[in-house]
């Protein structure tokens, strides 16, 4: 039997399934890492401007997973393996709403987003915020339209790191005036590998639909064996690197107790990580590569408080 979209009654229920809250954590984690590391060298702080930062993220996720699904359709359609962060919100296959409802939806969250970025950069008075901040929906519209859609051409795991590990942060660091863009720079490098690592494990269930429809990822390149290496290397490369860079106070200087802190959660989310491989649980290598990269945030964090 045929579902309408007009008389479907759980609507509400339909909004929050496409919204993918679930992911929600990608976006405000590098950001909110980026003004704490801000206050961490400048010492200047406003709730104001952190609690609307929020707000923009909340706004940038929800006009990200609309625009994607509306734009991702018929490979979602293919997707027999979708997870809770890959693989669409499925409210298009399950037609629990139409393309046009996303379509308006994307339409009116872009508006309101582009009021917030406005407000935040009057706030700041800081051109790069309105640049950065713009530079959430135009990577969603190269990464998932015409004519660059460069999650086809190879280039969307790059595109989704660069944002992760270096847009956001950079947003939210000059968002509370941060002024040691140098220690920034070494952020930025420790965050970029894992970054890459879990856009890539995300992209891993999704290889069979994805060779289905053409779309090139390096999950599908590399094969599933290579990308969980690739993946386990990368996560371990950024934390070698963090560690690294704290023994040679380059950031966050002083800090005498962090590298046993950070090497056992580390050391227990990678075995974790190989030990799904060698089950071939492809849900949970893709949950403790998420897990690697959210300790990796979290840790910075709390050095940056």
């Amino acid at each position: 039997m045929s579902v309408s979209y007009k008389t479907h009654p759980k609507k509400v229920h339909a909004w929050l399934q496409a919204s993918r809250l679930s992911s929600l954590s990608y976006i405000l984690l590098p950001l909110v890492l980026g003004e704490f590391f801000a206050f961490y060298s400048a010492g200047v702080w406003s709730e104001t401007i952190f609690f609307t930062s929020l707000v923009y993220g909340f706004l940038l996720q929800l006009f990200i997973v609309y625009a994607s699904d509306f734009a991702d359709s018929e490979i979602d359609s293919l997707n027999g393996a979708a997870t809770i962060f890959s693989g669409g919100s499925r409210v298009l296959v399950q037609k629990i709403l139409s393309p046009k409802d996303l379509k308006y939806g994307a339409s009116v969250i872009l508006f309101l987003l582009f009021g917030v970025v406005f407000y935040l950069t009057s706030a700041t008075e800081n051109i790069f915020v309105l640049l950065l901040a713009l530079l959430g929906p135009v990577f969603l519209w190269i990464y998932s339209y015409r004519p660059f859609r460069l999650s086809y051409q190879g280039g969307g795991e790059l595109l989704q790191a660069v944002g992760l590990a270096s847009v956001l942060p950079l947003l939210g660091f000059f968002l509370q005036k941060g002024v040691s863009f140098s220690e920034f720079f070494y952020l930025s490098l420790v965050l970029f590998p894992s970054q890459l690592a879990c856009a890539i494990s995300i992209a891993v269930p999704d290889a069979i639909s994805d060779s289905m429809s053409q779309k090139n990822t390096f999950a599908l390149t590399l094969g599933p064996y290579r990308s969980c290496v690739v993946i386990t290397v990368l996560h371990t490369l950024s934390y070698l690197v963090l560690i690294l860079f704290l023994e040679k106070n380059l950031f966050f200087s002083g800090i005498v107790y962090s590298l046993k802190l950070i090497l056992l959660p580390q050391f227990i989310l990678t075995a974790m990580l190989l030990y799904s491989f060698y089950k071939r649980n492809v849900k949970a290598f893709v949950f403790f590569s998420i897990g690697l990269i959210f300790y990796l945030i979290g840790f910075l964090i709390f050095l940056s408080v």
